[in-house]
Order: C-alpha cells, then structure tokens, then sequence
C-alpha cells in the first residue's frame, strides 16, 4: 500500500456545494488488490481512528462532547464496535431511495444512473442504515473510463463510503487493468492524447486507490465542521 502526502483538492464545481471547497485528503492506494481489500483498508482506518480516540484522546473527547457535541463519545464506540459496516450496491440503494421519495420527496429526485446528492447519501447512512455503509458498483456512464468495468459491463467496481452525519467519506475504485478495455472505454468516451496511461497498463497489475477526506474524519469523530473556501 502506498500513501501519499495529504493535500488540497478541489472538486468540479458543477457538482453541489460541498465541493466547492478546498481540503485536505490522504490517497493509500493499494497494489495487487480489488476492491474488498480496499473496503477493508477503509473500515479499519476509520475504526482506527476512533479507537485511537477512546484510548489516547479522552481529554479532546470530553472538550468536544461539552462544546460542541454531547453524542461524540457514542458515536465513537460504536464505530469502534466490531461489527461490520454494511455493503451494499448502488443499484440497492436507488431502490430504498425510489420507496423513500415516493413518501418523503428528496429535493432531487432518485433514479438508476443519478449521481448520489448528499442528500441521499446522508439518507442512506443517518436513516436507512443507521451507521456506516459502503456502496458499491456505480452506473459506468456516470464514473470515469479508468475504473475497472464488472461483469455485464454497466457498472463499475467503485465504492464509497457513507456515513451519518457526513455523507461521503472515503471513496475509491479499482483501476482497469485490461488494455482492451481501457482502450475501448477511453473511445467511447472520447479520451485523448493520453497514450502515456494505456502504455503504463503494459506493466501495471491491479490496483485499487482509496481517498480518505481527513477534514471530513474531524467532522466524523469530533463534530469539527470543517473551514470551507469558496
């Protein structure tokens, strides 16, 4: 696994307004592994964090749960429980938004091939789930070309990581590997000039990288919101 030095990034602006700002974010990236093995990487670095927490970091913990949150040390113990987060498909959670909007309209409606707003993130994590979850295998139209396309060849093995209060956490995806069909995704999308990443795919194994919002793990554990810059 590879880590590198955490630094700003700033999300397409067109997106909602979360990612307009700019933050800091830690990318390991995981060599010869798909994508469970990188849920798994993800799911212990967020129990990491708030075992780490409970066991070295009481005096911040009782600061915050005095000032800002009283459920801090709650919410820690039970991410450090361990239960699994649950793992479900995107195709899944479209389904439980559709019945939920049905009853309570989301401002933006739910359908197959949407990107998640974090409304429905938010949803999913805080109401449906009532904790963590990571979902799975997105649309392929709405993802880009590098990442690595399933079987059936509409999605794509990507994941992120919801949690209450935050939404998005962590996200990731395993890269495609296959020449062919990096290439044929890369037509099709009309990707060009980039030669250079095809021929790294004639040494490359698989791999799958991981974004972890450090900004947003504050929000998490400590009730920290973080400083946005327009």
């Amino acid at each position: 696994m590879l880590i590198g030095r955490p630094h700003k990034h700033k999300h397409k602006p067109e997106l909602d307004s979360r990612h307009l700002a700019e933050f800091w974010m830690l990318e390991p990236e995981m060599a010869w592994g798909g994508l469970p093995e990188a849920m798994s990487v993800a799911e212990g670095c967020v129990k990491a964090s708030a075992v780490a927490l409970l066991e070295q970091g009481m005096d911040d913990v009782d600061f915050f749960e005095k000032r800002v949150d009283p459920e801090i040390r709650k919410r820690l113990e039970c991410l450090a429980k361990d239960t699994a987060f649950a793992r479900v498909t995107y195709t899944e959670s479209v389904v439980a938004l559709e019945k939920e909007h049905i009853k309570n309209p989301f401002e933006k409606a739910p359908f197959w091939g949407i990107d998640l707003t974090s409304e429905h993130e938010k949803w999913l994590a805080e109401k449906y789930h009532s904790g963590p979850v990571f979902v799975t295998d997105y649309p392929e139209a709405i993802k880009p070309f590098y990442m690595r396309l399933n079987d059936g060849g509409d999605t794509v093995a990507a994941m992120d990581l919801l949690v209450p209060g935050v939404g998005e956490l962590i996200g990731g995806s395993a890269r495609e590997e296959r020449l062919d069909i990096l290439e044929s995704r890369m037509k099709a999308m009309g990707v060009e000039d980039i030669e250079w990443y095809s021929d790294l795919r004639l040494i490359w194994e698989p791999h799958t990288p991981l974004t972890l919002t450090l900004t947003l793990t504050l929000t998490l554990t400590l009730a920290l919101a973080p400083t946005l810059t327009p």
